[in-house]
């Protein structure tokens, strides 16, 4: 019954000290796995900052040509009135319309470098979360052997003074 204790002992500690190595490359890959997701979603962050920067450069752009019309045709309008567009009220209220319009051109182009800027700071923050769960995985491939080395150490300590006892029982 001894001898037939120690060798289940012994196949267990073999048993654990392979559990615990698959449980460290297990976790190692989920890790590994997560590492390569941050980094992905880092590389999407700055295209979507791209593509917000180019988004408020068309719009501004598009606006911009869109206030120049107005301008134009309310300087238009007042010709064809017959008074003189550059001259008194009627030139402040073209170059108030001008105004605004650049106000409304800044403001788009304002709204999409903060977008940019937020997306920049989203992928920073993901190439960090990458890099810190590659060390992880990193650390967790490293020292996997010694945890499970440790383990095997300890079971068959624990197989060894069962053989004594044991040894010192039969005898």
């Amino acid at each position: 019954m001894g001898v037939l204790a120690t060798v289940a002992g012994a196949i267990g500690s073999v048993a654990s000290f392979a559990g615990s190595m698959m449980q460290a490359n297990a976790a190692s890959a989920t890790a590994a796995y997560q590492a390569q997701i941050a980094a992905n979603n880092a590389i999407i962050a700055k295209q979507n900052a791209n593509y917000a920067s180019a988004k408020g450069e068309a719009e501004s752009t598009a606006l911009g040509m869109k206030n120049r019309a107005q301008v134009g045709q309310i300087k238009a309008a007042q010709a064809a009135s017959g008074v003189d567009p550059n001259t008194g009220s009627f030139a402040a209220a073209s170059t108030g319309a001008e105004e605004l319009g650049q106000l409304q051109t800044n403001t788009v182009r304002n709204d999409a470098a903060r977008e940019s800027w937020n997306y920049l700071t989203q992928s920073n923050n993901f190439t960090a979360q990458s890099q810190l769960d590659t060390a992880e995985s990193d650390e967790i491939s490293q020292y996997a052997p010694v945890g499970a080395f440790g383990s095997l150490l300890s079971s068959a300590s624990s197989v060894a003074s069962r053989y004594n006892n044991w040894q010192n029982a039969s005898g």
